[in-house]
């Protein structure tokens, strides 16, 4: 899925969890706020995410450390704060 410059506002929803198959999500340059939803982790399948160029705060989930295959993730330009979660580091 690739939204990027749509403007879109909001936050990024928990139950997007459910979608088993995504692989690829690109929302970068809109206007999505809040934090990264730990549910995520669930997304097994992740392979790129791009989430950058928003107003997203918070800190990094450690349970995203679960994406085995991920090859991509950018999350620049954003608001968030804290240490890389020691579970990324298998990335």
């Amino acid at each position: 899925i690739r939204l990027d410059e749509d403007l879109l506002e909001g936050g990024l929803p928990a139950a997007w969890a459910g979608m088993a198959s995504l692989s690829e999500l690109s929302l970068s340059s809109n206007k999505l706020a809040g934090s990264l939803p730990g549910a995520w982790s669930a997304l097994a399948g992740m392979r790129e995410l791009d989430l950058s160029h928003n107003s997203l705060r918070g800190s990094l989930p450690g349970s995203w450390g679960a994406w085995a295959g991920v090859q991509g993730i950018n999350l620049g330009m954003n608001q968030l704060k804290g240490l890389l979660p020691d579970s990324w580091s298998a990335l």
